[in-house]
């Protein structure tokens, strides 16, 4: 399994981890932790899009 980072699609409210007070996280920032958790919740994290497989296999060209 490999390591994927949360990036939030929206701006959000919370209270990072070890802190006392909410920030505001904007769009595009990456967060762990209890944040990660509340923003996956609430749908907020970007999923990673995967690459489409390539159609040809790479071979050298033909010389004719």
């Amino acid at each position: 399994m490999g390591f994927t980072m949360a990036i939030l699609k929206k701006p959000f409210f919370a209270v990072p981890d070890g802190e006392v007070y909410p920030v505001w996280f904007q769009a595009g920032d990456t967060v762990t932790g209890a944040v990660e958790k509340a923003a996956r919740e609430e749908g907020l994290i970007s999923e990673p899009q995967k690459r489409a497989p390539r159609k040809k296999a790479m071979k050298a060209p033909e010389n004719k």
